[in-house]
């Protein structure tokens, strides 16, 4: 444990510092497609999963339901995911890409892949699986 006042927030900074950094480099990659790093995900959760309705979105990407549905609705206005209510639970919404949406699906899997090899250049394969290791215990509740 970090015992000196003055280094006493200095794994947060740099996790802070890192994702911005992160964030800008996925930003500048993912605007040619109209995406950003807020909505982008949604697109490739709803691609690996068949038959995702809204609440199951919400669990898989541990937001509120508020921001999931200002992305939901902003990928619906620029025609890359379609919501229809559920015939088997009329409480529920389907989401599913339309051929707009599918087709992105490659370029952000290019862009994210082109992303991390830029972010992680100066680290080795090893040292990136250890960090990914380390980030996922700190997700567990």
């Amino acid at each position: 444990m970090i015992e000196k006042k003055a280094e006493i927030d200095r794994t947060i900074s740099f996790l802070n510092i890192a994702s911005r950094n992160a964030q800008v480099l996925l930003d500048q990659a993912l605007k040619p497609l109209n995406l950003n790093t807020s909505n982008y995900y949604f697109i490739l959760k709803i691609a690996g999963h068949a038959d995702l309705t809204q609440n199951q979105l919400f669990n898989l990407i541990h937001l509120d339901h508020s921001n999931v549905t200002r992305r939901l609705d902003q990928l619906m206005q620029l025609g890359m995911v379609t919501k229809i209510r559920s015939t088997k639970d009329g409480r529920q919404w389907r989401l599913s890409l339309t051929d707009s949406g599918l087709a992105l699906v490659p370029q952000i899997e290019q862009a994210v892949t082109a992303v991390n090899a830029k972010f992680f250049h100066r680290l080795t394969p090893v040292q990136v699986q250890t960090l990914t290791v380390l980030l996922t215990h700190l997700q567990e509740e």
